[in-house]
């Protein structure tokens, strides 16, 4: 969590933010993490196999935009669903895309 926590900052940094962030909930594939910031963005790292956020194998975090702030998520093998704050449910990863 605290390799997390840096590489976030940093992004955070990079892009002009300075606010330190903590999780409010994680997920894990066996491939990749994906965590929520207490701003509600979404942010994933590993081995990420989407035909949206394309095949990537990303070593620091990055925000995936689901189309809104997102408040839980969950992941196996297949991929990741996101529950958003306005109640809406989205689905990325290797057999999903998009909201459903």
């Amino acid at each position: 969590m605290d390799a997390w926590r840096r590489a976030v900052a940093a992004e955070r940094r990079a892009a002009g933010a300075l606010v330190e962030l903590s999780a409010i909930d994680l997920a894990a594939s066996s491939d990749s993490t994906c965590a929520i910031d207490q701003e509600g963005v979404l942010w994933c790292w590993g081995a990420l196999d989407d035909e949206a956020l394309g095949e990537a194998v990303l070593a620091t975090p990055r925000a995936v935009d689901l189309g809104g702030p997102v408040r839980a998520i969950d992941g196996d093998d297949a991929g990741y669903c996101a529950v958003l704050t306005d109640g809406s449910l989205a689905c990325f990863g290797r057999y999903f895309d998009g909201v459903v």
